[in-house]
């Protein structure tokens, strides 16, 4: 049985629309065309077509819904999700609207590496991370970084440590390919899943 997740992205300024990210793979049962992997962003103008016996779920980043398919075509539009090809809706939810955020790394005078962001991550209480191109995600708590290992794209709070502070801002640290990234991340109640770009 495909398990909904409540979906937050982060905050940040749409990539080029060429390469714009349009919606997130939730889960997959069955075989796919090309083949997605939960947890995976499509691009706007792509399509997957599901065998008879394959499902899906895709939350689309403008309309703020999450889709659950089965068998036919998913087109992913800047604007919509389209089904066709004898595709079936078996639900369709309106989640909490996505915001994008990019770890873009930059050094300042004294060598250090910043962030540039356009504003504040903000992150569960418990969160789960959706991290494409990194390998681990570091929230620092009291000092002490708390991580989580990013398996299949997707990295889940460990389930010894403690809930964060809802309105208290912590430090994000994400470790991939050219090395660390940093982010402040307010905690807020109702945010779901997060995504984190390293870019």
């Amino acid at each position: 049985m495909i398990r909904l997740l409540p979906i937050l992205a982060l905050i940040w300024a749409a990539p080029a629309l060429a390469a714009e990210k349009a919606a997130l793979v939730i889960d997959v049962i069955g075989a796919t065309s090309p083949a997605v992997e939960p947890f995976s962003e499509l691009k706007a103008g792509s399509e997957v077509m599901l065998e008879a016996d394959a499902e899906i779920i895709v939350m689309h980043y403008a309309t703020c819904e999450e889709t659950h398919v089965a068998g036919g075509v998913v087109s992913v539009g800047r604007a919509a999700l389209k089904t066709s090809g004898g595709a079936t809706v078996i639900a369709q939810d309106k989640v909490e609207c996505p915001e994008t955020v990019a770890f873009v790394e930059e050094t300042n005078a004294s060598g250090a590496v910043v962030l540039r962001s356009a504003g504040e991550a903000a992150i569960s209480p418990r969160p789960v991370f959706v991290a494409p191109g990194a390998t681990t995600v570091e929230v620092m708590v009291d000092g002490v970084a708390v991580a989580a290992r990013i398996v299949g794209g997707r990295a889940v709070w460990p389930a010894g440590a403690p809930d964060l502070m809802v309105g208290q801002t912590y430090q994000l640290r994400l470790t991939g390919p050219d090395g660390l990234r940093f982010s402040a991340a307010m905690v807020r109640g109702n945010a779901g899943v997060s995504i984190l770009r390293y870019e």
